[in-house]
């Protein structure tokens, strides 16, 4: 029923259109002090590019480079998301269950149990404790056979982005039973807390959890070994995630990687019938986008994985102002999707930008972070009460290809100098999404 009203949504879309003469917006180009808030903010080597244009009648308020392909970073989440909540529905569920083959007496079970993921995203320790005590709930106490867990659903990964540090908690590997955001704590000798370091064999280190909750509840369980569940096991337990629709909101607000990775994993997994690995997912998900939004020009459109953490990727502000309005046109499980952004002047959306009664709840947006890269993608309400959709993006490419290269991380201050920039690109994007909020 979703995926068919977006197709009817879809049919009687057109594309966006020039603003005809004498509108605002009507001379297509940078608003004023663009160039000069470029020069300002330090980002003259940089390109920028944007599309603005009016959600209500899809005239274009005002562009910049808008048909020139950007690094998206986690703004690509918005595709992902999207099209995710079309495929699989708001109100889908991730099932993480517990099976068994064998017959249970005495307290014993006298065959194996599976622990089988279902690509939960959110799968906490206090679901695996809810599973534990299903066990003993029915009066197992020990098995005699062996303690599977079944990660088939999805394709196992090591980590998201092998260019990406491999210690970095933003990176971690993927797969049908993650934990806890595939993240744990590392500890120093004395005791004291270090730092969170990203889970790579996540399946396993999800059983091993399991079967400690276990003997908490006193249940015995062996050592747990990756296998596929057998067709004739049974379903003992089962914890059902949240709707797809309140994960999203979590997923955008917080912008996790691991659980967009796994949204449009599953999502591509219906479409295709089987586990894909991130290039073979992320292409189902490019695809499906570009079949629905035919009048967008896809050229330069490029996004490897589901998160945006690579630089890789590539985007127009063209095409992410299409996905937004085919977006904002929708209604997940009575949601807007405009709902689903985090929003400025609450909590620390925007990194505290956005702040003040000027700009309060007036932005509603993703925004994406690479070194060299950024990019704010959603909508606005001006102060003439208009609702613009935007999409703005700025890349040195040049600074991200040099900070790219082999060894280019041992060079004395390098990672300052990045951190910088980020600095300066974000003044740069509030000063101009605050004259668009003046000006339109």
């Amino acid at each position: 029923m979703v995926v068919a009203a977006a197709m009817i949504l879809v049919g009687c879309q057109a594309p966006i259109r020039s603003a005809p003469e004498g509108a605002i917006g009507a001379s297509i180009g940078a608003p004023i002090g663009t160039e000069a808030l470029l020069k300002r903010h330090h980002l003259s080597g940089a390109r920028a590019g944007f599309l603005l244009f009016d959600l209500n009648n899809g005239d274009r308020v005002s562009a910049r480079n808008e048909n020139e392909a950007f690094i998206p970073a986690s703004t690509a989440k918005v595709p992902t998301t999207v099209a995710a909540l079309n495929i699989l529905g708001p109100g889908y569920r991730f099932q993480t269950r517990l099976l068994v083959n064998g017959e249970l007496k005495d307290g014993v079970l006298s065959g194996d149990l599976y622990l089988k993921g279902g690509g939960d995203p959110l799968l906490s320790p206090q679901d695996l404790m809810g599973l534990a005590g299903q066990l003993g709930d029915v009066g197992i106490s020990r098995i005699s056979g062996r303690f599977y867990f079944d990660t088939s659903f999805l394709k196992s990964i090591r980590q998201i982005e092998p260019n990406q540090p491999d210690d970095a908690r933003y990176n971690p590997g993927l797969g049908a039973l993650s934990l806890d955001f595939n993240q744990i704590l590392n500890r120093q000798a004395g005791g004291q807390d270090n730092e969170y370091l990203p889970v790579h064999k996540p399946g396993l280190r999800a059983a091993q959890v399991f079967r400690m909750m276990a003997r908490l509840v006193g249940v015995e369980l062996p050592e747990p070994t990756a296998a596929i569940t057998p067709n004739d096991a049974r379903v003992l337990a089962r914890i059902n995630s949240a709707a797809l629709v309140d994960i999203v909101r979590l997923a955008l607000q917080h912008s996790n990687n691991m659980v967009a990775e796994l949204i449009g994993q599953v999502a591509a997994r219906k479409i295709g019938g089987r586990a894909l690995d991130l290039t073979e997912s992320s292409a189902v998900l490019n695809n499906w986008l570009k079949d629905r939004l035919v009048a967008t020009s896809w050229d330069g459109f490029h996004l490897p994985n589901h998160s945006g953490l690579t630089s890789k990727a590539r985007v127009t502000p063209s095409q992410m102002a299409s996905i937004i309005r085919f977006a904002a046109h929708q209604r997940f499980g009575g949601w807007r999707y405009l709902s689903l952004l985090p929003v400025s002047g609450f909590r620390e959306s925007f990194r505290s930008r956005f702040r003040g009664p000027a700009a309060e709840l007036r932005v509603w947006a993703k925004t994406g972070t690479l070194k060299y890269a950024k990019g704010i993608t959603g909508i606005m309400f001006t102060n003439s009460d208009r609702n613009l959709a935007f999409a703005l993006y700025v890349t040195d490419f040049k600074k991200r290809k040099a900070y790219d290269e082999p060894g280019a991380a041992k060079t004395p201050g390098i990672e300052s100098l990045a951190e910088k920039w980020i600095g300066r690109a974000e003044a740069f994007e509030e000063d101009l999404i605050r004259e668009w909020i003046a000006g339109f």
